[in-house]
């Protein structure tokens, strides 16, 4: 993917991630868990704007401890903690994908590989001189193998 369609892409995932955050933070019982999502969720949109993909994908990764965490304690209905999280595994891939494809080097191979000889062929049209209308001289055209048998 080119960066700019990354980057709209990031930015897209990253508003809707934080988007689900805000909403289960919204129902939470518990202030400090609350305030924790809230506070990754604004960090995932604002890491994913700014292009700084590494600092996004550890903010993700903490954010589906959290996430656990809320389920895990019944805080956080477990089928929203699991949608989110599968939605930031899907970021996260999507982000090491586009990080190992922005890494690959330009290898110049072509000294690897060795190149056939260059040869003048008698038969090739740069090597026969041309008539007064441009056709092949007849001197200049290969013996046809009739001829060599005859010759020889």
């Amino acid at each position: 993917m080119p960066d700019d369609n990354f980057s709209q892409f990031a930015t897209k995932k990253a508003y809707e991630i934080s988007y689900a955050l805000f909403r289960v933070a919204g129902i939470l019982k518990n202030g400090s868990l609350a305030k924790q999502l809230e506070d990754q969720a604004l960090k995932i949109l604002s890491t994913a704007t700014l292009k700084d993909y590494a600092e996004c994908r550890l903010v993700l990764n903490s954010t589906e401890y959290l996430l656990r965490l809320g389920a895990d304690v019944n805080l956080i209905n477990p089928a929203n903690s699991h949608l989110i999280i599968d939605e930031i595994g899907n970021f996260n891939s999507a982000i090491a994908e586009f990080e190992n494809s922005a890494k690959l080097p330009d290898l110049n191979l072509e000294p690897i590989f060795s190149r056939k000889p260059i040869s003048v062929d008698s038969t090739s049209p740069s090597a026969m001189s041309s008539g007064p209308n441009g056709s092949p001289q007849m001197d200049d055209l290969p013996a046809s193998p009739r001829q060599r048998v005859e010759a020889g």
